[in-house]
């Protein structure tokens, strides 16, 4: 039951966009969805993808994460006018560099689902390739799973704040297989002054500049990706200027007060 001038519904999943968009439609309330991700580009049942396509048309605005996002539901046959992108922001002040000096030693990290769809097989392989050449490189992964030790790599397990390990990253290496939409951890790892070498895959594209900010890869072997780290690790210079264009374009382009006020606008429309 809705409390009486309850007149717009938010939906995030799938299963409430489909079977609630219609039913609140004929109440005469208004429904707005968010997609963090594509839609269409993964792989779902051809009766998921009919529904959404069918109460797609009782949405009053399907709000998306990302360009990439966007394009996806208008591959899938959505009305780009029925789209509107609102890229994720972050904190600015909460995701800040920390003092000079935390990053005295060279440290290759990670944070993310610990899992086959975040690329990590190939962080691991990589990672043994750069020891060879870096004995005292450290590989930080930082999410859910054991933590754990061993030999040139830290497992944390989950941590609430991953700031204190952010600070201690000369590269954010994110090789993730999955089509993201997008990575609140790229986000917090551009606006703390870490170069970001990451799969061109989904969102990634939209906050990684190649070559300025980090790097993008497509289909290199474990042996490229490690000479191309390892180019980037041996150049103190290069990862600092990276590192500060990325923080540059978050506070532009993805901080959160522009994002709150994007979201007000939407709201106020509605």
């Amino acid at each position: 039951r809705f409390k009486k001038g309850v007149k717009l519904a938010l939906f995030q999943g799938t299963t409430e966009k489909i079977v609630l968009t219609p039913l609140l439609k004929l109440l005469n309330m208004k429904v707005i969805w968010l997609e963090h991700g594509p839609m269409f580009a993964l792989r779902r049942s051809k009766i998921v993808l009919w529904l959404y396509r069918l109460n797609a048309h009782f949405a009053a605005k399907i709000i998306t994460v990302s360009q990439d996002s966007q394009n996806d539901l208008i591959s899938g046959g959505i009305k780009k006018e029925k789209i509107t992108t609102i890229h994720t922001g972050i904190d600015i002040e909460y995701f800040k560099p920390f003092p000079t000096g935390e990053r005295n030693d060279l440290v290759i990290g990670y944070v993310g689902a610990i899992c086959k769809e975040k690329g990590l097989e190939d962080f691991i392989k990589t990672a043994s390739l750069i020891v060879k050449k870096f004995k005292s490189i450290r590989f930080v992964m930082v999410g859910q799973g054991k933590a754990r030790k061993i030999k040139n790599f830290v497992f944390t397990g989950f941590k609430k704040d991953i700031r204190p390990y952010l600070a201690k990253f000369s590269i954010f290496f994110f090789p993730t297989q999955h089509l993201e939409g997008l990575s609140l951890a790229v986000l917090g790892a551009m606006a703390m002054e870490i170069p970001v070498v990451a799969r061109d895959i989904g969102g990634n594209r939209e906050l990684v500049e190649n070559g300025e900010t980090g790097y993008l890869f497509k289909n290199e072997n474990s042996e490229e990706l490690a000479n191309l780290l390892v180019a980037l690790l041996n150049d103190n210079k290069k990862r600092e200027k990276m590192g500060q264009k990325a923080r540059s374009i978050i506070v532009k382009k993805f901080n959160s007060l522009n994002w709150i006020k994007k979201w007000q606008e939407i709201f106020n429309a509605y």
